[in-house]
């Protein structure tokens, strides 16, 4: 999934056609609704011909796909989409190409992606907890729109319909004899995998490799990164303890983003921390706070074994009460799932 943001901006949404445009807000269109609607009533019909009377299938509808291109405008592309039906009344989504009559289809997608998670696992050692995969398909001009938009690819969680799991796994690890595939990553890393490290051409060098357009989610015990060659954030964590607390708090974080003239640098000392944080008792819980808005960013519980609080069910809250799960570190220590923005209320209940 290159969850780029310029790739997740060219992701179709047939709904973009209900936006019409200039009424709604949306930004221009760059093509008719005589140009759309000859793309539908061709795709239309191919798709008919294909799902319903060669597979006996019920095609539910048909919509032009278009892409955000150029100073944010919507052009068509050769590519319909829509749903379709099987007879075992199992609903998927297709993708079909005007000019070559190409189909692609959602229907292994749960394989695939399974697939991409152990190919991700064992090329870069990543503990994978979530994976999302999709496939570049060549955006080209059209003898039925006027318009055309400079984007290469089209990018859609689809991939031809007569590819079976085999030949994914053959596919995914041919990165020259395919086009490229947007792919998300979350997971999990060794404390041992400096997260720092990655930098632009880090990741360029990643999406290069493997043909791939890498959006990567990591963490270890005391680190975080997100993002992709547009953008990413990186956070460090370091232990303080405060009023019987021991938390992970960030001590340091950088951005970068394409066409940024400067990279976003925060950092702090473990007593300038200390010095920051508040914790209030209150009727709901213990509010941790900062005195400087600016200078903290995110906390973690963090406890070892025998402590209290793991015997207790422990909330948060900033808005909505959730209850927090606990993980187990690296080095053997507890530490509450997920990150808690400042201003969130922690009840400790027997």
């Amino acid at each position: 999934m290159k969850f780029r943001k310029t790739i997740a901006g060219t992701l179709v949404a047939a709904s973009i056609l209900g936006c019409t445009l200039i009424s709604t807000g949306c930004d221009k269109s760059m093509y008719t609704n005589e140009e759309r609607e000859a793309i539908e009533e061709i795709g239309e019909e191919l798709a008919k011909e294909y799902f319903e009377d060669e597979l006996g299938y019920k095609v539910k509808f048909c919509n032009a796909v278009v892409i955000n291109g150029e100073a944010r405008n919507f052009y068509l592309t050769t590519y319909v989409s829509g749903r379709y039906l099987t007879d075992d009344d199992v609903m998927y989504t297709y993708y079909l190409d005007i000019e070559t009559g190409e189909v692609y289809t959602d229907e292994h997608l749960d394989e695939f992606t399974e697939i991409a998670s152990k190919f991700v696992a064992d090329e870069q050692d990543i503990d994978v907890s979530e994976v999302s995969v999709e496939l570049a398909l060549d955006n080209t001009e059209s003898e039925y729109f006027e318009q055309h938009c400079s984007e290469e690819y089209v990018f859609a969680p689809v991939f031809p319909v007569d590819m079976d799991a085999d030949d994914f796994e053959d596919f995914i690890k041919a990165p020259d004899d395919r086009n490229p595939i947007a792919i998300g990553v979350r997971g999990k890393v060794a404390n041992s995998y400096d997260l720092s490290d990655i930098d632009l051409d880090f990741l360029e060098d990643l999406d290069d490799e493997y043909n791939m357009y890498f959006n990567l989610a990591l963490e270890n015990d005391y680190e975080y990164f997100s993002g992709d060659t547009d953008y990413y954030y990186y956070e460090h964590f370091i232990m303080i303890e405060k009023d019987d607390f021991t938390l992970l708090v960030t001590d340091k974080t950088y951005s970068y983003m394409k066409n940024r003239d400067d990279d976003k640098l925060y950092e702090a000392t473990a007593d300038e921390i200390l010095d920051n944080l508040k914790i209030e008792e209150t009727d709901d819980g213990y509010k941790f706070e900062a005195k400087d808005p600016e200078g903290s960013f995110r906390f973690k519980l963090a406890a070892y074994e025998g402590d209290d609080i793991l015997d207790k069910t422990v909330t948060s809250k900033k808005g909505q009460r959730n209850e927090i799960e606990w993980e187990e570190t690296e080095e053997g220590f507890m530490v509450s799932k997920g990150a808690y923005v400042f201003g969130t209320t922690i009840s400790i209940d027997d």
